[in-house]
């Protein structure tokens, strides 16, 4: 029994001789640091190329995330350009100007680019540095920029047979979109200093000068039998207050006429309803017209006349002078 205890023993110490003398663990990987531009900031843009820096949980989300970097650093350098500058060029106002460049860069597409560095920093964060040719991403704008002009002279062309309602709703709209096109130009004139703006700027001015032209042509004379003068009166007052001109001359002026049939209910709770007929000429041709119906509860004559014409007024306040012209007539100011 003794012999069996010492075996053991021998046993368990040379366990624990060959466990001691075993393989050491491997050390623990010491991981390797991103590189340096990963959480910095992107190069600055040169004459040649602009640079863009993004992270994002996946390849995709970072490239967008740098189109964002690259379009943010564009509108800080041309805003700060602008600011810098007393004035602008003729009638173009720096300020005007400057409070368009922030909205119209951020609608600004960068399709040229291309990944120059790109670095998986974890399962949850992948990072890119982009690439664009600055000449190219001119070229693009300014591409932009003829197409637009030559979609509003085409516009304007195909809108001249038209009637005198339909040019100025299409002239006003047209000259909007080509003011519109200002800050566009001074983008590009700033990225490219040879860029040649004038052309634009005098077919904004020009634009402008054909809309107000046709605005002083178009002329109405508003006219309406016995039944129909508080009705005619508000079509007048919203008229003046849209900035129209009225005349009190029917030639070569677009004539709104107005008639109003009465009609009085023989129930107990008397009710008289107005029944205004508008019709809309260009010289002979009738160009548009609307039946309007106000119904009202009969006191006397005098008090229901004036509250269906309140009333009448508020359709006009609500939806525009067109809900009771039948015409669409652009009064929009913005």
């Amino acid at each position: 029994m003794r012999y069996l205890i010492q075996i053991a023993t021998i046993f368990v110490l040379l366990l624990t001789f060959v466990g001691c003398g075993g393989a050491k663990p491997a050390p623990a990987k010491v991981k390797t640091p991103p590189p340096g531009w990963v959480y910095g900031v992107s190069p600055a843009d040169t004459q040649e190329k602009m640079y863009g820096l993004g992270i994002g949980k996946n390849r995709e989300a970072a490239i967008k995330a740098a189109l964002n970097d690259m379009v943010s650093k564009l509108s800080v350098t041309l805003q700060s350009s602008f600011k810098s500058k007393e004035k602008v060029e003729n009638y173009y106002q720096t300020s005007t100007v400057t409070s368009n460049i922030e909205a119209d860069i951020a609608k600004i597409k960068i399709n040229n680019y291309k990944v120059i560095r790109s670095y998986k920093v974890n399962y949850k964060e992948f990072a890119v540095m982009i690439e664009t040719d600055k000449q190219q991403f001119i070229r693009g704008l300014k591409d932009d920029l003829e197409q637009k002009y030559k979609n509003i002279l085409q516009q304007l062309e195909h809108v001249n047979t038209e009637n005198i309602i339909v040019r100025y709703n299409t002239k006003k709209v047209l000259s909007k979109e080509a003011e519109k096109l200002k800050s566009l130009i001074f983008i590009i004139s700033e990225l490219d200093p040879q860029f040649n703006k004038n052309k634009y700027l005098e077919f904004i001015s020009n634009m402008r000068s054909v809309f107000l032209q046709e605005a002083q042509n178009l002329k109405f004379y508003v006219d309406g039998d016995t039944n129909s003068k508080l009705f005619t009166e508000k079509i007048k007052n919203n008229l003046v207050k849209n900035h129209f001109n009225l005349v009190s001359a029917r030639k070569n002026a677009i004539r709104i006429s107005v008639k109003t049939e009465k009609r009085l209910s023989d129930s107990f709770v008397k009710i008289i309803t107005f029944t205004i007929h508008v019709s809309v000429y260009e010289g002979k041709n009738r160009i548009g017209g609307k039946v309007t119906v106000i119904k009202e509860r009969y006191t006397d004559k005098r008090h229901a006349y004036e509250t269906a014409a309140i009333h009448f007024n508020q359709i006009i306040e609500k939806n525009g002078i067109k809900a009771i012209l039948g015409i669409a007539l652009n009064t929009d100011n913005n």
